[in-house]
């Protein structure tokens, strides 16, 4: 099983959309984000992959994000 892991996205959306990019051509079959989201909306992003992820010490509307997720 390949998985690929992230943190700190920080609301950056390229950096999230060619991390997704690179994920989805590599085939992974898990992704897990370490934490520091930061705003909900950045979750989105995510879609399409079998997402799993944490809260760091910079994310903002935990409830919102856990609901996203």
């Amino acid at each position: 099983m390949l998985i690929g892991i992230c943190s700190d996205s920080h609301d950056h959306v390229a950096h999230i959309k060619k991390a997704v990019e690179i994920f989805k051509e590599k085939k992974v079959e898990k992704v897990i984000h370490a934490g520091d989201y930061c705003s909900p909306f950045t979750i989105a992003h995510f879609s399409g992959l079998n997402f799993h992820g944490i809260f760091g010490n910079n994310d903002g509307d935990k409830f919102l994000l856990m609901k996203k997720i």
